[in-house]
């Protein structure tokens, strides 16, 4: 017969391998999930290798070698992580950011868990299954997956998931080595995006709501996070205007547009959803039903009104955002220990997203933090809900709850289809392009082929290839073209003065660079190939002609013009 220690230790094997299961299972899942992408990269991760590649071979901080120093880029952790890889000549154009992304994406997975399992062991079960969700969620994979940094974005959000969750549960309390080092993780992931910032508040604001520390002990420590996390920011804008001359990437000045617009709704939004969490910790509200269907119903509105319907739905389709308002008010309900990390942390990663621009890219691309946070708090939320109903109402919420499930899986997978099908600015469809540049300015025998030009808006495979002097239509790598895009006249004229041997523009930068309503750009530039562009043209009102053009005076013969209009078929 057994005895008690020895039970003990086989229960604690037992539950060991169980935990081995699980996370081996979403490891599989995550894997064939991001596998089903191929080896699609995204255009834009191409401009972080190229900037890559240049300060590991010595070029410094630039788009292509000679240019002057513009940060391009807006990730320059995630850059600096793959500086060795360029360093030992080991960097894979395909493989390496897709698997630094694959285990940046599962270490997140795995942070997250233990953060569930720190906050609400009884729900460990529920918490599995909404990371489930999460790695079958095209939103996360895709983005994770991309050459982008939104994996180490999440990894980074997870760990200050999970350093937020341990102060909460600390015996003592928070201390003030757990300050500095959450306020340490949340430099590291604003130096990841610059919108990761937001997150920063996540420990302090923690802090600062639970009640068991004296409110003086409390203020000191998260006074203390704070100052960690802006000394690092302080050390990163010192850096940036030492090397770039500029307090912000010059990405900023290219995509932001109406900032305090966007970031002033976003401030509501946070502050109406976190006052709603604040009030349901007094003691007279907490464990009231009619308070959690209030509070459910304001949080709905709130998330409707301020428009943050569309990100919800990357998490269940349209009863997204139903779900996470009820999320809001059923962990609202449990003590501040156990619901302030998630509830605080899904309303920041909401609210970092809203500031954003509209992104084009589909599939929520700055939606990544939320996804990972926002997943698990809704079926924490739906375990809690259901361990406090008996009878036939646990088993319709239950049926309601696969109901939607079930749909949402059905739809992912849809959405997972989709994209693959029609993937999002290929890096290798650029790569393409451009060698056909190439070959066109050998047609046109210049001096030297690499003294052709080009303005277009798709850097990525334009500076990785890097045999034609790029100019950057979009400004991201542009300092001159960032701000004045959006002003269509300057644009054009600043575009005519620097006379790129090919231009190439479509979509909404064709309305914005004001070169299609240009004479001069008519009377000196040949179309190649030019049709009307149906997205510039809805966007603008009025019909809008874009595709590929060669300066008039460099224009070669009529039958070459012809076989360039051939190799675009």
């Amino acid at each position: 017969m057994a005895t008690l220690p020895e039970l003990a230790t086989e229960s604690a094997a037992t539950a060991r391998r169980q935990e081995f299961l699980v996370s081996t299972g979403l490891a599989i899942l995550l894997a064939a999930h991001m596998a089903a992408y191929g080896s699609w990269i995204i255009d834009d991760a191409g401009i972080t290798f190229a900037y890559a590649r240049n300060v590991s071979t010595g070029f410094g901080w630039v788009a292509q070698p000679g240019a002057a120093p513009v940060e391009g880029f807006t990730n320059l952790l995630w850059l600096l992580v793959l500086l060795p890889f360029f360093a030992l000549d080991w960097f894979d154009l395909v493989w390496t950011p897709k698997l630094l992304g694959f285990a940046c994406a599962f270490g997140s997975v795995i942070l997250t868990r233990r953060a569930i399992r720190h906050t609400a062991p009884e729900l460990r079960l529920w918490g599995d299954i909404g990371l489930l969700f999460l790695v079958l969620n095209p939103a996360f994979a895709i983005w994770c997956v991309s050459g982008l940094e939104n994996g180490l974005f999440a990894l980074l959000t997870a760990a200050l998931l999970v350093s937020t969750v341990r102060s909460c549960r600390a015996p003592t309390g928070a201390s003030f080595a757990a300050a500095i080092a959450a306020g340490a993780i949340a430099a590291l992931t604003a130096a990841v995006r610059p919108d990761g910032l937001v997150l920063a508040a996540l420990w302090p604001t923690t802090t600062l709501v639970l009640g068991d520390l004296p409110i003086a002990r409390r203020v000191r420590l998260a006074a203390t996070a704070s100052a960690v996390t802006i000394l690092g920011v302080a050390a990163l804008t010192f850096w940036r205007w030492q090397v770039f001359g500029d307090f912000v990437p010059n990405t900023f000045h290219a995509k932001v547009g109406d900032t305090w617009g966007r970031a002033s709704t976003a401030a509501a939004l946070a502050l109406a959803l976190g006052g709603l969490q604040l009030l349901r910790q007094l003691p007279r509200l907490r464990g009231r039903r009619l308070a959690a269907i209030v509070h459910a119903l304001l949080a709905f509105a709130t998330l409707d009104l301020l428009g943050a319907k569309g990100i919800t739905r990357s998490l269940a389709g349209e009863p997204g955002i139903v779900l996470l308002a009820l999320a809001f008010a059923v962990v609202g309900s449990r003590p501040a220990r156990s619901s302030a990390p998630w509830v605080y942390g899904t309303i920041l990663a909401l609210m970092g997203y809203q500031a954003l621009p509209p992104d084009w890219m589909g599939e929520w691309r700055f939606g990544t933090a939320f996804s990972l946070l926002a997943t698990p708090t809704i079926t924490l939320a739906l375990g809690t809900l259901f361990a406090a109903l008996t009878g036939k109402r646990r088993w319709l919420l239950a049926a309601v709850f696969s109901a939607i499930g079930i749909v949402a899986l059905v739809r992912a997978t849809d959405r997972m289809l989709n994209f693959r099908q029609n993937p999002t600015v290929p890096m290798t469809s650029i790569l393409e392009l451009n060698e056909r540049f190439v070959s066109w300015a050998a047609d046109l025998e210049l001096p030297n082929a690499k003294r052709a030009s080009v303005l277009a808006a798709d850097m990525g495979g334009a500076l990785w290839l890097d045999k034609l002097d790029m100019m950057d239509l979009a400004g991201l790598c542009d300092p001159e073209f960032a701000r004045l895009l959006g002003t269509p006249e300057a644009c054009a004229e600043v575009a005519l003065a620097r006379k790129p041997t090919f231009i190439e523009f479509h979509s909404d930068i064709a309305r914005r660079c004001g070169l299609p309503d240009s004479s001069a750009f008519r009377r000196d530039y040949l179309p190649i190939v030019e049709q009307e562009d149906d997205y510039a043209t809805r966007a603008a009102g009025r019909p809008i002609r874009t595709g590929f053009y060669v300066r008039r005076a460099l224009a070669p013969p009529p039958e070459v013009i012809d076989r360039w209009r051939q190799s675009l078929r």
